[in-house]
């Protein structure tokens, strides 16, 4: 009988220890800070915002854009699920040194197919431990068409965007709109 009492003691104290284990904490790259923190860069510049747009790879308008006008465009990419208390919880890392760009690749891929934003890169300079650019893709569908984006974008000198619509029974459109503001950098 006092078998049975001392390893129910045991067991009580086993599961009451494991219930009490810390999450491990996860040391991720705040790309919604990040984002907004370049939105917040373009304050303190006095640069213009030149965009160039190609549609299916023939360029088709060229014009100065406002600064609100480029935080519009990122906009969909700054989801909930990318804000620091939930971005850690909802997406997967892994990390490489590529030697043939000579950059740390560190991804995150969503864990859940229904984020919007299911694919981040961000490429690190070793050594200054600076963030030289960063590659976001969405999706959306609805109904009958999908929306697929593609964003890349330069640590304080211009963004990309591609954006490819597919509707039923039509042919994929894609469009391309490059932003640069520090071409002297690049």
């Amino acid at each position: 009988m006092r078998t049975i009492i001392l390893s129910f003691i045991v067991l009580g104290i086993l599961f009451s220890a494991c219930k009490n284990e810390k999450k491990e904490q996860k040391n991720y790259i705040d790309v919604s800070g990040y984002l907004r923190g370049q939105l917040a860069y373009f304050d303190t510049v006095p640069f213009g915002f030149v965009r160039v747009k190609l549609l299916d790879t023939i360029a088709t308008d060229t014009q100065y854009l406002r600064k609100e006008d480029v935080a519009k465009i990122v906009e969909p990419f700054l989801t909930t699920s990318l804000q620091k208390d939930a971005f850690e919880d909802r997406y997967s890392e892994s990390s490489f040194a590529d030697a043939t760009i000579g950059k740390i690749t560190i991804t995150y891929t969503a864990n859940k197919t229904d984020d919007p934003v299911q694919r981040i890169v961000v490429y690190v300079t070793p050594g200054k431990e600076v963030i030289e650019k960063v590659y976001l893709t969405r999706a959306e569908a609805n109904g009958d068409s999908s929306l697929t984006q593609q964003l890349l974008w330069k640590h304080n000198q211009s963004l990309m965007l591609i954006t490819s619509v597919t509707k039923k029974d039509q042919t994929e459109t894609t469009v391309t709109e490059k932003i640069a503001w520090d071409e002297e950098q690049e």
